[in-house]
């Protein structure tokens, strides 16, 4: 496995763990101490990481074309023998853009023979999951954990508890960014959560239709759609 993909909720501490490792490995590379109980090194010839970025007026460059920018660099220079560390990639465009661009970017680190690089992959598109399923001997998923305190009923969001982050990392997928708990969290007004919670089952809703009629449909399992139609009476 070359590529880990992590996910989980915001605030999670995906972004403080894979500036970590290479925080680490640089340390180690020095001979310096690093402050674990036990660690594995392969030499390495670069650390390379696309994490945050910043539009730069001077130069005309958008925050978007900074990601881009620092990608194909990365890209362009990394060896089989180098750390890539990828952080939120595909932000700075529209939804489905982003995820594109995110999706292919870490299936051609994985896959790309020239590159072949160990890369840390963190990212709130959870699509992105299922390379594992179509890479298993080269990617694999961990997740940032998170759970909703019961006990803190009236703390939380919705009255369902309080978003607890444990700041462990497992293997698996996290389904859900906790988005809206981390907004009640840091106390958006709860008029603004509601809706925006409304909205997002909405359009989570209409995406999962557009997916089951997008899907083939065997003659056993033809979905027969019955409607009425009522027409206005014109003859009085």
């Amino acid at each position: 496995e070359v590529l880990k993909v992590i996910t989980g909720p915001n605030m999670g501490g995906k972004s403080t763990f894979i500036r970590g490792v290479g925080i680490l490995v640089v340390m180690a590379q020095m001979g310096s101490f690093v402050p674990c109980a036990e660690m594995l090194l392969t030499p390495i010839d670069a650390v390379m990481a696309r994490v945050g970025a910043s539009d730069c007026l001077i130069r005309g460059v958008s925050t978007f074309l900074a990601e881009m920018l620092e990608t194909a660099a990365v890209l362009r220079s990394a060896s089989p023998k180098s750390l890539v560390i990828v952080d939120e990639l595909g932000r700075g465009t529209s939804t489905y853009d982003g995820l594109g661009l995110a999706w292919s970017i870490a299936h051609h680190l994985a896959t790309d023979q020239a590159l072949g690089c160990f890369s840390l992959f963190a990212t709130h598109f959870h699509e992105l999951t299922s390379l594992a399923d179509e890479l298993p001997n080269k990617i694999s998923n961990y997740c940032v954990k998170a759970r909703i305190n019961s006990e803190d009923l009236q703390d939380g969001f919705m009255g369902r508890g309080r978003i607890l982050m444990e700041y462990r990392v497992e293997p698996g997928v996290c389904q859900k960014s906790y988005g809206m708990d981390v907004a009640h969290l840091v106390g958006l007004p709860d008029i603004v959560i509601k809706n925006a919670n409304e909205k997002a089952l909405s359009e989570q809703e209409v995406e999962n239709i557009w997916l089951a009629l997008s899907q083939p449909q065997s003659a056993s399992n033809n979905v027969s759609l019955s409607v009425q139609v009522s027409w206005p009476n014109f003859s009085s």
